[in-house]
């Protein structure tokens, strides 16, 4: 692991330099000009704020531009003491190199390191992001922005101490590009997905939303005080006119529409109110021209060469064409991949899908989609390690939060003691205790538990009761419905296994290596409990081994760690003990491939409590010829 770790941020480094050297040797040999307007526009603004006259466009234009990259702008020139495009540009350079680690963080989170690699690869040498290095754009400030309110969103997802990062990322992002400003709240249904928990989802939505306007509420009164509107970000009647007033093109369009006349004297947010009305009832009255245009708005965003009138020349196009289009072409194929574990990354497309919703109202162009395509990069990082012929790739997305089972019957003295244990585990956990009709007192002890064990961002304790005993195998049965990790063992309550084996089964688990991980007894302990029953264990290992060609050493173990859908999607018809032989004949059959690791042991005598019977064991030896020939 640490071999592994060295060789990634070794590469990494790589990569980054890699990064800088293209958009370093770019911005140094690129003329210093401004070529859009909008780059215009900026450095008026900035150069208004460093004149004392605030953040402005103009005396009648105090909120068209908002704040964050022209404040950017005066940092470089104040730190510089001058002017200077180039050396902003090469602070974007900087910037837009660091981007390679953010994107590296964000793919391997969701699909492993491997990923994370080949998506920082294409990232670094993506020429969008090469080339808005050298304008006076707020792109490159945008992405760090956006990719590090996505990290924020991932890892606040198991710990809300993350929230404070992503909130204050969104603030800052809308005041950069105010059209961030309601990302937060579309995200919703995509943090539902990952969460499996709604309510918790709208928790963090709305702290995320609260944060974002603290950090906003300094121009939003500022706007109050001098326009007499509390603003959110920045006046858009302009810019929904221009997409959607008479004249409209799909593109940058203030030159071609016909502007609507405005009475003298008219205040910047009345000019704003009436051509936001105007624009909204040119669309009404013409529904065919206003969804065609949201369609050609649609194709510009996503068009594989460039839109702008200078940049529309057979070089330009096969620059932009070369890299794009293998990049979709692999985000494709790699979506498609990983469809059945979507939970695990969906969120990644949150901005992908708001972004092009909103482009398809607003002014679509190529410049509009940069920042999104380092969150594409990470799915085509995925898909590029699944077609390299010989490649070990990761074969599931990491797993973020385990769910340990706990089925009990007569457990009322070990129980405490186990959960104290298992508290105290590194990762995220969602214990479920099920009392199988224990008449020691357990259920009652567990709903104890429940109530005075508070929860802790890294674990959770649920409890379930049976009125009587229905199995060990009913017991797991009935809590999986609640579980909400992505991957889930059993525990047994009797303390015979050390739950810190679980640490190193999780390790395996959480970094996309195995989708199944069984812990070992044969080959982590020389204990054994009554030797007919090691050798029971033997003949049913070897009776496994032989139905299904496979090469396990400890088939009965308790200790079957492995992605939830798996066990879901199982169609689960033992009530025992043969839940364990059902379980590893249905993995088997679908070939999926069961790693082991030693594992401690430490048996308990029938006087102490042990339950299981000879018989369980020719159930098992049953049980698995059954789901060898038979479903």
């Amino acid at each position: 692991m640490k071999s592994h770790y060295t060789s990634c941020v070794r590469l990494l480094t790589l990569l980054s330099l890699l990064a800088l050297g293209l958009r370093v040797g770019y911005v140094l040999t690129e003329q210093e000009r401004l070529i859009f307007p909008d780059e215009t526009g900026y450095q008026q603004v900035a150069r208004n704020i460093l004149s004392g006259e605030g953040p402005q466009l103009s005396p009648d234009a105090m909120a068209v531009r908002s704040p964050g990259y022209p404040v950017f702008l005066v940092g470089v020139y104040s730190v510089l003491g001058r002017e200077s495009l180039r050396a902003v540009w090469l602070v974007q350079a900087v910037l837009s190199a660091l981007v390679v680690w953010q994107i590296f963080a964000l793919a391997a989170r969701a699909f492993g390191s491997n990923a994370g690699l080949l998506a920082a690869a294409l990232a670094a040498v993506d020429p969008f992001q090469i080339y808005f290095c050298g304008r006076l754009l707020s792109e490159t400030v945008f992405i760090t922005l956006l990719l590090a309110l996505m990290y924020g969103l991932m890892r606040m997802q198991d710990d809300w101490r993350w929230l404070a990062l992503a909130g204050v990322c969104a603030g800052l992002g809308a005041l950069v590009r105010p059209s961030l400003w309601y990302l937060t709240v579309f995200s919703f249904p995509f943090l539902v997905l990952a969460m499996r928990n709604w309510r918790r989802a709208a928790v963090l939505v709305a702290g995320l939303v609260a944060i974002q306007v603290v950090v906003a509420l300094p121009w939003m009164l500022r706007n109050q005080q001098r326009l007499g509107k509390l603003t959110m970000t920045t006046m858009t009647g302009g810019s929904l006119y221009e997409s959607l007033g008479e004249g409209a093109t799909g593109g940058p369009a203030t030159m071609i529409v016909k502007w609507p006349p405005m009475p003298q004297g008219v205040t910047e947010v009345q000019r704003d109110a009436v051509l936001r009305e105007v624009a909204w009832q040119h669309a009404r009255e013409h529904p065919v021209w206003a969804l065609r245009l949201s369609l050609r708005k649609f194709s510009r965003f996503w068009s594989p060469i460039l839109n702008f009138s200078s940049f529309r020349k057979w070089q330009y196009h096969i620059m932009s064409a070369v890299w794009y289009v293998p990049v979709m072409a692999l985000f494709f194929v790699g979506a498609w991949r990983h469809r059945r574990f979507c939970r695990c990354w969906l969120w990644l497309l949150a901005p992908i899908f708001y972004f092009t919703i909103l482009h398809s109202i607003f002014v679509g162009s190529v410049r509009y989609r940069i920042p999104i395509m380092p969150l594409i990069c990470c799915v085509a990082g995925a898909a590029f390690i699944r077609s390299v012929p010989g490649h070990q790739e990761k074969v599931r997305p990491p797993a973020r939060k385990l769910t340990i089972i706990v089925p009990f019957l007569d457990e009322a003295r070990t129980l405490p003691r186990l959960v104290k244990q298992l508290f105290c585990l590194p990762m995220p956990t969602e214990i479920i205790l099920v009392d199988d009709g224990s008449s020691d007192g357990g259920g009652a002890v567990a709903a104890a538990l429940v109530r005075e064990q508070p929860g802790t961002p890294l674990h959770v304790l649920k409890a379930f009761h049976h009125a009587s005993n229905q199995g060990k195998g009913m017991a797991i049965r009935t809590a999986l419905p609640a579980v909400t990790g992505e991957a889930v063992v059993i525990q047994d309550a009797d303390l015979e296994y050390n739950s810190q084996d679980l640490v190193k089964l999780w390790e395996l688990i959480s970094s996309g290596e195995a989708e199944v991980v069984y812990g070992s007894r044969t080959l982590g302990s020389r204990e054994h409990s009554y030797r007919s029953f090691y050798w029971g264990g033997q003949v049913i290992g070897w009776v496994c081994n032989l139905l299904f060609s496979s090469k396990l050493t400890d088939e009965p173990t308790c200790y079957k760690m492995m992605w939830t859908e798996l066990l879901q999607d199982m169609a689960l018809r033992s009530r025992g003990f043969e839940f364990c032989p059902e379980v590893s004949a249905k993995l088997l059959r679908q070939g999926i491939v069961i790693h082991e690791l030693p594992i401690a042991y430490h048996p308990r005598t029938f006087k102490e409590g042990k339950k299981i019977r000879w018989t369980d064991g020719l159930q098992a030896v049953w049980t698995l010829i059954r789901y060898r020939f038979a479903d």
